[in-house]
């Protein structure tokens, strides 16, 4: 586990090749992209990103190694998030297509990883598993990249 903080901790995690087979952005997001937290103007200057890391920005420095990446911020399961997070080399992208119950993302995640890490499920059938329910996770989308079958 790695925990981020900041916007230039979040540069310098996804742009190293992660060697985590899972990773999981737990945060806010809307329309625009992954929100990031306010701060006082007199340290908004010592951060790469402020107020949000839309999908162009994340263009600049994704350098991912094949992983599985699960953003569960909301609005962050849209296509231009998607594409970008998979040309910076995600082998999957998975994320929640509009504004959800937080609860209901953290049964997601739960679900996900155990269906994907304990019963040794392929990320397909545990995405499916995880967002067959009749409740917000169902708004958590799969991406994968045209190079997997």
């Amino acid at each position: 586990m790695t925990w981020v903080g900041n916007s230039a901790q979040i540069v310098d995690f996804l742009s190293s090749k992660p060697d985590h087979d899972v990773i999981i952005i737990s945060g806010h997001g809307d329309e625009r992209g992954l929100l990031l937290p306010e701060l006082v103007e007199e340290i908004r200057s010592n951060y790469p990103y402020n107020d949000v890391i839309c999908p162009e920005d994340f263009a600049q420095f994704l350098k991912l190694d094949w992983n599985i990446v699960v953003n569960a911020s909301c609005m962050c399961g849209v296509q231009p998030l998607a594409d970008v997070f998979l040309a910076g080399g995600a082998g999957y992208y998975i994320a929640p297509n509009n504004y959800l119950e937080g609860n209901a993302s953290l049964m997601y995640l739960l679900n996900f990883l155990y269906e994907y890490m304990q019963n040794e499920q392929n990320v397909d059938s545990a995405h499916s598993a995880s967002s067959a329910h009749s409740d917000d996770r169902r708004q958590f989308t799969l991406f994968k990249s045209s190079l997997i079958a």
